[in-house]
C-alpha cells in the first residue's frame, strides 16, 4: 500500500513537472512568434546619446510587462535598422539605416542576429537601468501590455558589423 502511494505521488509529481515545462516551451514559442511579428511603436525621446548612438523610446508589446521591457532592446534594434523614427521638438527625425528589402533579402542573417541572445545586444543598452517610468506601462487588454523603455543603441558600430556581414557595401568600396 506504501508502495503503491509512493509510486503515485512521483507519477503525479512528474506529470506535474513536465506539464510546467511544456507550458514554458509553450509560452516561449509564442513570445519568440510574437516578438518576430516586430510589433512596436518608436519615439525620439528629449535625451541626446553620445556621439554616433540613438537614444529612442520603445513601445513594446507583450502579456507579461518584463517580457515587453526586454523585447524592447531587440525592437530598438529593429528600429533603427528598418523603421527610424519621427522627430520631436528637439531631435530630427531618422531614417532607418536599411531598407526593409535587406531584411528579405537575408533571412538567415537577421534571423540568427534577432535570436535570443543574438549578436543585436551587442549594439543596445537600456537607458537609466532598464527603470519605466510614470505612464510608460499601460495594460491595452484584458491580458496585453504597453511598455515603453528608453533604449541606447550605438548606430556607429551597428552600420560597421553590416558592412562585415556583406548586408550593405562600406562606403569606402562606393568610390
Amino acid at each position: 500500500m506504501r508502495q503503491t502511494i509512493s509510486i503515485s505521488i512521483a507519477i503525479a509529481l512528474l506529470w506535474g513537472f513536465s506539464n510546467d515545462c511544456n507550458a514554458q516551451k509553450r509560452g516561449k514559442k509564442r513570445a519568440d512568434r510574437q516578438t518576430n511579428e516586430w510589433r512596436y511603436e518608436v519615439e525620439a525621446t528629449e535625451n541626446m546619446g553620445a556621439d554616433g548612438t540613438y537614444m529612442i523610446k520603445v513601445w513594446s508589446y507583450s502579456r507579461h510587462p518584463d517580457t515587453a521591457k526586454e523585447w524592447s532592446k531587440k525592437n530598438g534594434v529593429h528600429a533603427i535598422l528598418f523603421k527610424g523614427y519621427m522627430a520631436n521638438g528637439l531631435n530630427p527625425s531618422q531614417r532607418p539605416l536599411l531598407p526593409i528589402l535587406k531584411e528579405k533579402e537575408h533571412p538567415e542573417f537577421f534571423e540568427s542576429f534577432f535570436q535570443e541572445g543574438g549578436d543585436f545586444l551587442r549594439f543596445v543598452s537600456l537607458a537609466n537601468q532598464g527603470s519605466v517610468g510614470v505612464g510608460d506601462m499601460i495594460q491595452t487588454g484584458k491580458k496585453e501590455w504597453k511598455v515603453g523603455v528608453i533604449v541606447s543603441v550605438d548606430k556607429t558600430n551597428l552600420l560597421k558589423y553590416m558592412e562585415q556581414n556583406k548586408i550593405i557595401q562600406s562606403l569606402g568600396g562606393m568610390f
